[in-house]
């Protein structure tokens, strides 16, 4: 069974299996709301808003989670990623992605210029 909680940066050291990945953690913690998805009480992937004006769409993955989980992760993140967006009146969302475009389309954005705006 899968879950939502907020994100907390030690989910993603769990999350990539690597215990130096802190800083962009924290920095992702600390710009703004994220949120981890939990299978058997365990984290597979994260996303979240940094929020600076506009919203920077970021997001993290387990190979689990990309092989198996990756619809539950998309349809649960993109409902929290649409509420944040609401709730911190943010009026535009930028993302990149290294791993497939439809992967951001998913969560609304369009691309512009090697960029998705939402």
């Amino acid at each position: 069974m899968t879950e939502i909680k907020p994100f907390l940066p030690a989910d993603a050291a769990i999350i990539l299996g690597d215990r130096n990945c802190t800083e962009d953690a924290n920095y992702n913690h600390a710009t703004g709301p994220g949120f981890t998805l939990l299978k058997d009480n365990r984290p597979i992937a994260s996303a979240g808003i940094r929020i600076y004006g506009v919203g920077e769409l970021w997001a993290i993955l387990s190979d689990e989670a990309k092989d198996k989980n990756i619809l539950s992760f998309m349809r649960k993140f993109r409902k929290q990623l649409e509420d944040t967006k609401r709730a911190e009146k943010i009026a535009k969302l930028y993302a990149e992605s290294t791993v497939s475009d439809i992967f951001i389309e998913h969560f609304g954005l369009t691309k512009r210029d090697n960029i998705f705006v939402g």
